[in-house]
C-alpha cells in the first residue's frame, strides 16, 4: 500500500512536471500541430461572386511562434476533402497570420464536376470580411 502511494505521487509530480515544460513550450518557441479547420470561403470567378463555402471541415497542419508568450508568427497549410452542395472539391491551401486577427490565405480547389478555383486573400476575423487580390477560375 505504501508503495503504491508513492507510485501514485510520483506519478502527479511527473505529470505536473511535464505540463510545466509544455506550458514553457508554448511560450517560447514554435509549435507545430494538427486540427481540423473549417472552411470558410467566398468563390469569385473573375470578379464575379459564385458560392460561398461553409459549415465543412478539413485537416490543418498549424506552426504557431511564440516569443515570451507572444504569438509572433503562424502558418498552416490545409489539405483535404470535402463534399459541399453536391460537389466534392480537392482543396489546398495555406494561410499566415500577418497581424492580430488578420490572415493571408492562398488557396486551390478543385471539383469532382471540373470546376476550379484559385486565389489570394485576406481574411478578417473579426469583421468576417474577405479582401481578394486574386481570384481566378482556370478551365471553368
Amino acid at each position: 500500500m505504501k508503495t503504491l502511494k508513492c507510485l501514485t505521487i510520483l506519478c502527479i509530480i511527473l505529470s505536473c512536471s511535464v505540463k510545466a515544460v509544455n506550458a514553457q513550450e508554448e511560450e517560447q518557441g514554435t509549435v507545430s500541430f494538427f486540427q481540423p479547420v473549417e472552411v470558410v470561403l467566398e468563390l469569385w470567378c473573375e470578379g464575379v461572386y459564385v458560392d460561398f463555402i461553409h459549415d465543412v471541415y478539413v485537416e490543418a497542419h498549424a506552426r504557431v511562434h511564440y516569443d515570451n508568450g507572444d504569438v509572433t508568427w503562424m502558418k498552416a497549410t490545409v489539405h483535404g476533402n470535402f463534399l459541399f452542395n453536391g460537389v466534392t472539391y480537392e482543396i489546398n491551401g495555406k494561410t499566415t497570420l500577418i497581424a492580430e486577427d488578420i490572415q493571408e490565405a492562398h488557396y486551390e480547389l478543385k471539383g469532382d464536376d471540373g470546376s476550379h478555383y484559385v486565389g489570394i486573400l485576406t481574411a478578417d476575423d473579426n469583421l468576417h470580411t474577405f479582401t481578394f487580390s486574386k481570384a481566378l477560375c482556370p478551365g471553368n
